[in-house]
């Protein structure tokens, strides 16, 4: 066995450890440092503004569906290629 003062040592590592870690990664001149300067919440004024009323919202509805009909007929269209091409090397 490594003896009383081994066990010891590995209570005070297990106890200041995570005290002197807290010590310094808590401190205001580490957040200083590495914390501050990085941009972590995007930007206040979002790129796409939510629609307000019906109408808005009936517009962007009818702008997804057209969206989705076209992304359908070009996979649609790559499908009928694939399968054409399948075809013609069978």
């Amino acid at each position: 066995m490594a003896g009383s003062n081994m066990e010891m040592f590995r209570f005070a590592m297990y106890v200041f450890f995570p005290i002197a870690s807290m010590y310094y990664f808590g401190d205001i001149s580490f957040y200083n440092k590495y914390v501050a300067h990085l941009q972590l919440w995007p930007e206040s004024n979002p790129i796409e503004k939510l629609p307000q009323d019906s109408t808005d919202l009936k517009e962007e509805l009818e702008k997804a569906r057209q969206r989705r009909l076209e992304k359908k007929k070009l996979r649609e269209a790559f499908e009928a290629q694939q399968n054409q091409a399948a075809a013609e090397s069978s």
